[in-house]
């Protein structure tokens, strides 16, 4: 008769199969050991109003000798195999900050599920369905979780942070900017990791990308949100254009504003823009 062979038995008491094949347990965990969880590279970063949010629900917790647990009814999910925090980072960077400003007893404790994951990919294979059921995700927090894995996804994050018209009002990456001048315009497939971009895709973007910031100076535009409309109709006009002619001709005031007119209407902008521009010649 074959011998059975042994499994591996993680922290929790727990095989690594068993794990995997999501049977769930959990333990209770103080202050001390959670000090040493981290939060994974490429999760969202912490947001200091959602972790106050948080710490307002522990102030009104009431707490007691025999039940010092916060979040009572929510599980802290982290990776055994290095303590990486997999859901619920807002609730322990507010645990952890409530015992150390004296908000809640020291000796409180969160309610901890140990979950195993092999891999890094494995990682945030978890941290996208824990997010996808809370919509907690913006298009902007899986892309910069993506570019710890893809290089497809370094290079969108090259590219948005060598070029102006991928930075919102505040100066912040906003990627769907880049990807609607590199023309990936599928959301779905930039969300789930599809994105694929190649030298040449980069190189015509520059191009598009220096084609936009001249026609945002000549009509006065600043960094918003009409990048997005903007360069998507960019691409169905721009062989139509003569960029000397956009550089060098002024604009009447009833050419100017079209884009406010027409809120934000391109297709109508640069027709009539087209139209100018056939007159001049």
């Amino acid at each position: 008769m074959m011998e059975k062979k042994n499994e591996k038995v993680t922290n929790s008491g727990l095989t690594e199969m068993q794990r995997s094949n999501g049977i769930i347990c959990f333990k209770l965990m103080y202050y001390e050991e959670a000090l040493k969880l981290s939060q994974l590279k490429g999760n969202r970063n912490i947001n200091p109003s959602h972790v106050d949010d948080f710490i307002k629900i522990l102030k009104n917790t009431t707490f007691d000798k025999n039940n010092n647990i916060a979040f009572r009814t929510s599980m802290i999910v982290i990776n055994e195999k290095n303590s990486h925090i997999i859901d619920g980072q807002h609730r322990h960077a507010a645990f952890i900050k409530a015992i150390e400003d004296g908000i809640i007893p020291s000796d409180s404790c969160i309610i901890v599920c140990p979950m195993y994951y092999k891999t890094i990919k494995d990682e945030f294979n978890a941290v996208q369905s824990h997010n996808e059921k809370t919509k907690n995700w913006t298009l902007n927090d899986y892309i910069t979780a993506y570019t710890t894995q893809s290089d497809d996804y370094k290079k969108l994050e090259r590219f948005c942070e060598e070029h102006e018209l991928c930075h919102n009002k505040s100066g912040r990456l906003q990627f769907s900017y880049g990807i609607a001048i590199i023309g990936a315009t599928d959301r779905n497939t930039v969300k789930y990791g599809g994105l694929k971009v190649t030298d040449d895709d980069l190189a015509i973007a520059h191009n598009i990308h220096e084609e936009l910031v001249a026609i945002r100076h000549r009509f006065g535009l600043g960094n918003d949100y009409t990048i997005v409309p903007m360069a998507q109709k960019w691409k169905e006009f721009r062989n139509k254009f003569s960029m000397k002619d956009i550089k060098r001709w002024e604009l009447p005031d009833k050419i100017l504003r079209l884009p406010k007119k027409n809120k934000q209407d391109w297709e109508v902008v640069f027709s009539t823009l087209y139209q100018y521009y056939e007159r001049k010649h």
